[in-house]
């Protein structure tokens, strides 16, 4: 998707294999191709951009005059969205069982909305790059997109590593430090806590306690910040070999986390607990 605002152009992208410059292939969605964004939230925000609705037609086939009189020749918005199609397209043939054998086809497709000016009742003249009919739309679409933060979009994960990309991690809790292996041979997995092999039960509960942690906002790096947990990944990709995720306390209700010294995540006492927790299961 692109969207230009205002003179401003904001690009969100998805990449189904993630991108080589993050530190993991589980973030799929970037804004202006470098930087990973929460995937709840851009599909929140496409969802708004694309639910536009016509509130009458100024013009079924606009000529230059009106589309310049319109402000559609320099317009205001510019929403671009590139997207696929697929669908289940009968053969014509049937299997051994007499079923119509059907093929998946799947087509590249896109919408191109402008929006220019402020009509006297108080809608948008708008056109879809295919059509040469105007319509007005709500006010309130405007109001959306002039509302929009890229920076709401900012990817809001503790650490979103999957266990295939981890080969052990070193974890620090009251002073002491541990280390989870995970051993993969011939298509079996095993995993250890300081040499004792664990179930995969136990080491998915730690594991997840982490990777799934919701943040509760945002923190910029305090060096009065005192850890109490940390856990360094020694991970299998290239450029990312080790990365270092931090806890400390934050105030009475949150706890900060922060990977390789970057801004701070918040998270709840609770989810902290139940890292702390979980891993204290471990060595029992």
């Amino acid at each position: 998707l692109l969207l230009t605002l205002d003179g401003k152009t904001t690009v969100l992208q998805n990449y189904e294999d993630g991108l080589a410059t993050a530190y993991t292939d589980t973030l799929n969605w970037f804004v202006d191709k470098d930087t990973p964004a929460d995937t709840v939230q851009v599909h929140d925000f496409i969802g708004k951009a694309v639910s536009y609705s016509s509130t009458g037609c100024a013009a079924y086939k606009a000529s230059e005059g009106q589309l310049s009189a319109f402000g559609l020749d320099a317009p205001a918005a510019k929403l671009a969205l590139q997207y696929t199609v697929t669908e289940e397209k009968d053969t014509g043939e049937k299997d051994e069982d007499g079923i119509a054998v059907t093929e998946t086809i799947t087509t590249p497709s896109s919408l191109v909305l402008s929006v220019g000016k402020q009509s006297p009742d108080g809608s948008y003249y708008a056109k879809l790059d295919d059509s040469d009919t105007v319509y007005l739309i709500d006010p309130d679409y405007m109001d959306t997109l002039r509302a929009f933060d890229v920076s709401s979009l900012r990817a809001a994960d503790v650490c979103k590593l999957s266990s295939d990309e981890v080969n052990s991690m070193d974890v620090t809790l009251n002073g002491k430090t541990h280390k989870l292996t995970i051993d993969r041979k011939e298509d079996q997995i095993t995993y250890k806590l300081d040499g004792t092999q664990i179930t995969a039960v136990q080491f998915n509960d730690f594991f997840s306690s982490v990777q799934s942690a919701v943040s509760e906002g945002f923190a910029p790096k305090d060096s009065s910040e005192k850890e109490v947990l940390r856990i360094v990944y020694h991970t299998n990709r290239a450029g990312f070999e080790t990365l270092t995720l931090t806890v400390s306390p934050y105030d009475r209700n949150l706890y900060v986390t922060h990977l390789n010294e970057g801004d701070g995540v918040l998270i709840d006492k609770s989810v902290f607990e139940k890292m702390t927790s979980s891993f204290d299961a471990l060595l029992s």
